[in-house]
């Protein structure tokens, strides 16, 4: 298992991911913070074969705030709390893997 991660002010803009595995590539192009009116784009390469998907258009700004505000409203809080949970756990495997790995 590898990973790499590079982030930083002074780098070009891209927002996105890859993931490689051993059957394909899986790509996710301005998956953060597109301008307004900008679809992401979804990639899936394998093979020789190649599918494209656009996301629609979306406001990540916009579509927070507006989260937030039903979460308040609602008093629906607990989907997010498990999910931070889950993220947690997430980063504690990844950090315990590259550990065990170094």
């Amino acid at each position: 298992i590898s990973a790499q991660l590079a982030f930083g002010f002074e780098h070009f803009y891209q927002g996105g991911y890859e993931l490689v595995g051993t059957t394909g590539k899986l790509t996710l192009e301005r998956a953060f913070t597109s301008p307004p009116g900008v679809q992401a784009k979804i990639l899936l390469d394998q093979q020789g074969r190649r599918t494209e998907e656009l996301l629609p258009a979306d406001n990540h700004f916009v579509g927070i705030l507006r989260e937030f505000h039903r979460a308040v409203v609602a008093e629906d809080f607990e989907p997010h709390y498990l999910a931070v949970g889950e993220q947690a756990r997430v980063l504690d495997d990844i950090r315990r893997l590259s550990q065990s790995h170094a």
